[in-house]
């Protein structure tokens, strides 16, 4: 629940600039509402431009999710629309919030009615838009479905409901049911447990293989959890109509410090045999399994085991025809391993190399691997944190990262050989930088911000060349040049334990050296929380 709490704090201390940037000298003055109801300096921004396998094409949603546009990323100009409930011969549905593309582009799976559950956990209606056919057809007629996922062959989608997973065939309309012992507060397939979901971020918990003749899960046994009980209120959003006179009571697994977690095990399916079996990962079952993924190899899927400690990963190889696994590597540290780091653990295309992002010399670096699980040589170095692993281009052995090599106050997005060699500094902007990449790498764009200036976003062409302002602040920056505000202030502090700490600070436009003013302070004291930080 870490970042409920990270959340309070923040929502608690915007409230309190909100109040008091007071404006001065005649200037005009900040409103309640301008912040709470009207957005009046809500910073301009872009929702994410999604590749198109192509690279230099981008799609996204349009007419208030009735559509699907492609647009070039060179000139953002419209090329085609690929989908549009409205010409329909048969409208299924009248809105989509979510849409996911088969790997060949020919198929769409849409995402309406969602329900949330967790932070990140949901059920939703899933729709299959068939681009040649110009059909559409519901996933399933069985009810909500959780995690829809195509197969590498967009022939199928493997989803999750009532804690069992499940496919279906698109070629035959057959709906197949892989798990049956899925239970409520008890058997949970494919989606992790609460605690997972919450302090491990993420909401899929099973894996296609790359060949799409076998399905990889996580089964997650929580019968021997303690239960705890949450008062169901009416509320607003969503309002729960059913608690309108009386309260209700909800009732979840949820493990506090020192009891038992769920008994985890890693199975998988083969679609030839209709067989569930259970990988062979040791014997401890104190243990968390917060990743599985298939590597390159279809016969191959990675286990990521973590000790309860969360000090300590081992990355097993499995074989899904021999149910044995091996390891392959070993990640160790004297604290904690961050669950960031588990994402930017990379298995290439290559099939003969892995990276992984790692604290061993005392700051966050990469290092490239063997699949024989030998270290190959460390990418990056020097006394910076690597904060992001963006991506990494094998035809060009290139790795795209974000470090905080300037100041642990900024961020900046970088691009370096394999080797180490080649080292070059993709942002142009000093303060906190944030890249996204085409497929293939062929465009990329970085929204920029700093303490005082709001972000702008940028879209650049493979070789580092600007090619087009996708959002600017202009209009921003001059609706604030009417204000009277201070901008956050750094500064640094030594502890009691002689540790050197960054912080920030916000004085009220009327501050005056001479007096004394009173202080509200916020700190949030989770792993990699960093609220320093040199961003509008």
């Amino acid at each position: 629940m870490k970042n409920i709490f990270k959340g309070i704090a923040i929502s608690a201390f915007f409230l309190l600039c909100s109040l008091t940037l007071s404006a001065q000298n005649g200037t005009k003055q900040f409103e309640f509402d301008d912040f709470f109801k009207n957005y009046t300096f809500n910073a301009p921004g872009i929702r994410e431009l999604r590749s198109m396998k192509d690279g230099i094409t981008f799609s996204k949603i349009e007419n208030q999710g009735t559509q699907i546009s492609v647009f070039s990323f060179l000139t953002g100009q419209r090329i085609k629309t690929i989908l549009d409930l409205n010409t329909l011969d048969s409208i299924t549905i009248k809105t989509f919030t979510d849409y996911s593309f088969s790997p060949d582009e020919t198929k769409i799976l849409l995402l309406t009615g969602r329900e949330a559950i967790y932070r990140r956990s949901f059920v939703a209606d899933y729709y299959v838009y068939d681009t040649v056919k110009r059909t559409l057809k519901p996933l399933s007629a069985k009810g909500k479905q959780q995690v829809a996922t195509f197969s590498p062959d967009g022939s199928k989608v493997a989803f999750v409901r009532q804690n069992n997973l499940f496919y279906a065939d698109l070629n035959t309309g057959t709906e197949v049911q892989v798990t049956t012992d899925g239970k409520k507060n008890s058997i949970i397939n494919g989606i992790p447990d609460w605690v997972y979901e919450e302090e491990f971020s993420f909401n899929k918990a099973f894996d296609w293989s790359p060949d799409g003749k076998t399905l990889a899960w996580i089964r997650f046994d929580e019968s021997r959890v303690p239960e705890f009980s949450m008062t169901m209120f009416q509320g607003q959003a969503p309002s729960l109509d059913q608690n309108k006179l009386y309260p209700g009571v909800e009732t979840f697994k949820y493990p506090k410090a020192g009891e038992e977690n769920s008994k985890v095990t890693v199975q998988c399916y083969n679609l030839a045999d209709s067989i569930v079996h259970t990988i062979n990962i040791g014997n401890d079952t104190d243990i968390y399994i917060p990743r599985i993924r298939f590597v390159p190899d279809s016969a191959k899927l990675a286990i990521f085991k973590v000790n309860r400690l969360q000090n300590k990963l081992d990355i097993l190889l499995a074989s899904t025809h021999t149910l044995e696994s091996s390891l392959l590597f070993t990640e160790t540290n004297k604290y904690y391993i961050d669950d960031n780091y588990y994402d930017d653990i990379r298995f290439l295309s290559d099939s003969t190399h892995f990276i992984i992002r790692s604290e061993r010399d005392g700051y966050s670096h990469i290092y490239l691997y063997s699949m024989d699980g030998q270290l190959v040589n460390q990418v990056t170095k020097g006394n910076f944190d690597v904060t992001e692993l963006n991506g990494c281009d094998v035809a060009n052995r290139l790795i795209f990262y974000t470090s905080a090599e300037p100041s642990p106050y900024q961020r900046e997005v970088y691009s370096i050989k394999w080797d180490g060699s080649e080292k070059k500094r993709l942002s142009m902007n000093i303060g906190t930088n944030v890249a996204k990449f085409s497929n293939g790498y062929k465009y990329y764009y970085i929204t920029s911000s700093s303490v005082q200036s709001p972000p702008n976003t940028i879209l650049f062409d493979a070789s580092g060349k600007p090619t087009r302002v996708l959002s600017d602040s202009k209009a921003l920056k001059s609706k604030l040049s009417d204000y009277s505000f201070n901008y956050r202030e750094f500064f640094q502090f030594v502890t009691s334990e002689h540790i050197s700490l960054n912080g920030w600070m916000l004085k009220p436009p009327t501050f005056d050296p001479t007096k004394k003013f009173p202080v509200f302070m916020t700190q949030y004291s989770g792993p990699d929380s960093q609220s320093a930080l040199d961003t509008w």
